[in-house]
């Protein structure tokens, strides 16, 4: 019998105000397509990572409205490298997460 498990899911949440300051307003499909642009740069191999996106709106104040990008199975390196990434980009306000 083996003891494997399903790899974790990785949450980080982009918010939707900085996406608005980067791509333009509700220029959601441009940004994920860069997410996942960042997360094959930072990957071993094509495709390595399962992914998905969820937009999170149920906060009355729109300053917490985020875009909830998920990466499954992500080592602590390759997830470091990827908010890099992000910040870099203005979507993430500093490299804490």
């Amino acid at each position: 019998m083996t003891n494997w498990q399903r790899p974790q899911w990785r949450k980080l949440p982009i918010p939707l105000r900085n996406i608005d300051a980067v791509y333009g307003r509700d220029s959601y499909d441009n940004a994920g397509d860069d997410l996942i642009y960042f997360l094959r740069s930072v990957s071993e191999y094509p495709n390595k990572y399962r992914y998905r996106f969820a937009i999170d709106i149920t906060h009355t104040d729109s300053w917490y409205h985020v875009m909830e990008f998920e990466i499954e199975g992500m080592s602590d390196g390759a997830y470091e490298r990827l908010v890099e990434k992000v910040v870099a980009a203005g979507l993430f306000d500093s490299a804490k997460t």
